[in-house]
């Protein structure tokens, strides 16, 4: 028998407050009030302190009893347009920071990955913080890129790609594996320095 919650929650205490479902069957985790999604989580800090707080929180743990070629995911996320019909845009993945009040913020981050090892008996072949590209396996694409970044609006120092220092026995700063590749800038180029070219040089060299 199914259970029928009506305009009521699914609540460990039974206040206004858990797991909302309704009659499409859409669920809302601390919220009534669900558009379009088949699953909304709503959460407010009205005082965070100094820890951590997260809306949604997800913790897949790999421990095998044996050697194992099995691959895990923390979270698998999957966009699938079969319809045939024409679409404006697919997009798997949309994460947003919002600030709509006047604030203060030190950092603000529309994404953040990291692979953290913390036992020095571990081997790891290949390590990346980001992974990402275009894979065609039929019909075409006009612009591939593998990764696309911008920066706009009043911004008092803008990098469309800014790389910290990189620690290791050996250090690229930028590698590009591609021998057969045209490597392309538009813009004025310095190496050595960190000051901006000077007016109609296009390149400058130093060291």
């Amino acid at each position: 028998t199914n259970i029928i919650l009506g305009t009521n929650y699914l609540s460990g205490d039974g206040g206004a407050e858990g797991v909302y479902v309704t009659t499409a069957g859409n669920v809302g985790v601390g919220t009534s009030t669900i558009t379009d999604d088949r699953m909304q989580v709503y959460s407010n800090y009205a005082n965070t302190g100094a820890v951590f707080r997260q809306g949604l929180s997800v913790q897949t743990v790999s421990n095998p009893a044996s050697i194992s070629s099995a691959t895990l995911r923390g979270i698998f996320n999957n966009l699938t347009h079969s319809s045939g019909s024409d679409t404006n845009q697919l997009l798997g993945s949309v994460n947003e920071v919002v600030i709509t009040g006047a604030s203060a913020i030190s950092i603000a981050r529309g994404s953040e990955s990291q692979v953290n090892i913390l036992n020095a008996g571990s081997t790891i072949a290949n390590a990346d913080g980001i992974f990402s590209g275009v894979l065609v396996g039929s019909g075409s694409v006009t612009e591939g890129a593998g990764g696309r970044f911008y920066a706009s609006g009043n911004i008092t120092t803008a990098y469309g790609v800014l790389i910290e220092d990189i620690e290791g026995t050996t250090q690229y700063g930028i590698y590009a594996k591609g021998a057969d590749d045209t490597n392309i800038l538009a813009g004025r180029l310095a190496i050595g320095t960190t000051s901006t070219p000077s007016a109609g040089s296009i390149l400058e060299l130093r060291g």
